[in-house]
Parts: C-alpha cells; structure tokens; sequence
C-alpha cells in the first residue's frame, strides 16, 4: 500500500490544475479506505496513525502559489485585472449613463471570455511533482512536547 501511496502522490503532484488533483484524492478514496481497515485489524495504533496520516496528506497536500510561468496565461491575469478595474471605474455611472452601460457590458463579454480561457488552459498546467513528507508518530510527539501541547 505504501508504494501505491508513493506513485499516486508523485502522479498528482505532476498536475496544475486543482480540479485534476481533487478527482484524484476521489478517485483514490477505497483503496485508503482499504489500508485504514487493514491498519485497523492490526489493533496496532502505530499503524493506524501512520495509514491515516498517509492518505490525509494526500488529500491536504496544496500547490504552492508561484508567479505564472506560461506567458498567455500571465498576459490573460493582466487582462482580466484590467478589465475588472475598469468596470470598478464604471460601476456608478452604468445605471445612469447608457453609454456605461454598454461597456460594461462589453467588458463583463470579454470577462467571462478570459475566465473560460484561463479555466480551460488550467487543465493543461503541469505541477512541480513531487511529494509532502508524512510525519510519524514520533515526530508528531517530538513537534506537540516542543509546543508545550503534549502530557
């Protein structure tokens, strides 16, 4: 199971997009469920703790939050800001002024249009790949007795 563990968490880690990484942590849900119960009928907490903690921080384990790297994606964020700061500038006049009105309408188009092409280049980025290091019970006794949190 633990090697199971090692290629999905170094499979998901190759993935960008959000969406691709939670339909895996779906996806890989009975066979956790398989290890917990196999740890279980041990009545070995160690092992318990250890299938738990395993397959949690596969599910907890985030992207880091880094400058774009993919130069169209960059430029359509700068875009989409701008966009959005115009119609920021025009929101008061757009009730009263027709001619704001239609800008806004134009850019609230072309909002959606960036959004809906930076969802759907999302689904192409590749992750950094590798994987959290999952803490032991030893380790996790050591870090609570450092807090003051442990008997």
């Amino acid at each position: 199971m633990r090697s199971t563990f090692r290629d999905i968490a170094a499979h998901r880690g190759r993935f960008g997009s959000i969406d691709l990484r939670t339909a895996i942590v779906r996806h890989v849900q009975p066979i956790a469920a398989l290890e917990v119960e196999h740890a279980i009928r041990t009545r070995t907490p160690t092992a318990v703790f250890r299938a738990v903690e395993r397959w949690r921080s596969l599910s907890t384990q985030v992207a880091d939050v880094a400058p774009e790297r993919d130069d169209e994606a960059a430029e359509l964020l700068a875009d989409l800001r701008a966009i959005s700061r115009a119609r920021a500038e025009i929101a008061d006049d757009r009730s009263a002024d027709p001619a704001a009105a239609r800008r806004d309408a134009e850019l609230a188009i072309r909002q959606a249009s960036g959004e809906r092409e930076l969802r759907a280049r999302e689904w192409y980025r590749h992750g950094e790949g590798g994987t959290v290091e999952v803490a032991g019970p030893a380790a996790v006794e050591e870090g609570l007795c450092r807090a003051g949190t442990a008997r």
